[in-house]
């Protein structure tokens, strides 16, 4: 992860992506002003938020698990890199990464037991660098707050407030429609982007009207871009009951972990069951556009702390 992050920073220091970009032109002409998005080591690929999102998650849950046998320089060293992450994934642009950590930092402060000046030293800390970077950076104003708003969040055709734009519907519309023709088993695992195409799936989905796409129907690509649109789609019912059902088991012993903390002053969960939990709860949260379930590297950091969230259902 610390590789991640120096080149990440030496990105945004340097305007060079060392991917992407020739860094002898570094030496030659000096640093220029950065992209918009940093992206780092994954180039051409947005997912360097999502990335460095999913690695802090599970690195709460180590530091929880081996807090008494660090030492105070790792401590330090670890509050500097969950610091450099939070600025980061803001950095990256990716609206969901951000969403999701604020609600990750959300759900510290009402749920994980003590820590609370350190909680709102590295709260402030990330707030009045995101705010910083917001009024100094247009490019960043723009992708964060006004696009998140128009595309996002608000539909002048339809003036309404709305949770996704209007390529995720369709993109949601055309997984109802292989859902419902292929119910039980689905379409197969990463079967939606050939699915997609199909007329009988793209019936009654939005076309694009302008460009090179002119014609086609935005309900096609590579995956529905969220996780249960994409196992309902390829998996079928079954497997999609399974995950809402784990989903809800997850939620409900966090409720309980609530309860006890604001109204029965009693402790139910210890810090690293919670952040066990939140980990799961944070990254398969269900409103809000996500990457592919079957993609390696998502599942691969999905499935990191399955055996310990095993281990705390036994119990």
């Amino acid at each position: 992860m610390t590789f991640v992050l120096f080149f990440a920073i030496l990105e945004y220091l340097t305007g060079y992506n060392v991917i992407t970009d020739d860094l002898v032109q570094l030496f030659k002409t000096g640093p220029v002003e950065p992209n918009t998005r940093i992206s780092g080591l994954f180039g051409d690929e947005q997912v360097l938020g999502g990335y460095l999102l999913r690695i802090l998650l599970f690195l709460f849950i180590i530091y929880s698990i081996a807090e008494k046998e660090l030492s105070r320089h790792i401590k330090y060293f670890f509050l500097i890199i969950l610091i450099l992450s939070g600025i980061f994934i803001f950095l990256s642009g990716e609206r969901s990464s951000i969403f999701l950590l604020i609600l990750f930092i959300l759900s510290i402060f009402m749920l994980i037991n003590g820590y609370n000046k350190t909680k709102i030293s590295v709260s402030l800390i990330l707030i009045l660098t995101w705010t910083m970077l917001i009024l100094s950076k247009p490019d960043i104003y723009n992708r964060i707050v006004q696009q998140t708003f128009y595309l996002q969040l608000y539909s002048k055709e339809k003036n309404k407030i709305q949770f996704f734009s209007k390529i995720h519907e369709a993109h949601f519309s055309t997984a109802v429609n292989i859902f419902k023709d292929k119910p039980f088993l689905g379409g197969g695992n990463k079967s939606f982007r050939t699915l997609c195409h199909y007329p009988q799936y793209s019936l009654n989905i939005p076309k694009f009207k302008t460009g090179a796409l002119d014609g086609v129907t935005m309900g096609c690509a590579t995956h529905p871009h969220n996780y249960y649109m994409q196992i309902l789609s390829e998996n079928g019912i079954f497997n999609f009951l399974l995950i809402i059902f784990l989903y809800l088991i997850i939620i409900k012993k966090l409720f309980i972990q609530f309860l006890n903390k604001f109204f029965f002053k009693k402790k139910y969960l210890e810090n690293k069951q919670i952040y066990t939990l939140l980990f799961f709860a944070v990254l398969l949260w269900p409103i809000v556009p996500s990457g592919s379930f079957f993609t390696s590297w998502i599942a691969s950091t999905l499935f990191l702390p399955i055996a310990y969230l095993a281990k705390e259902f036994n119990k």
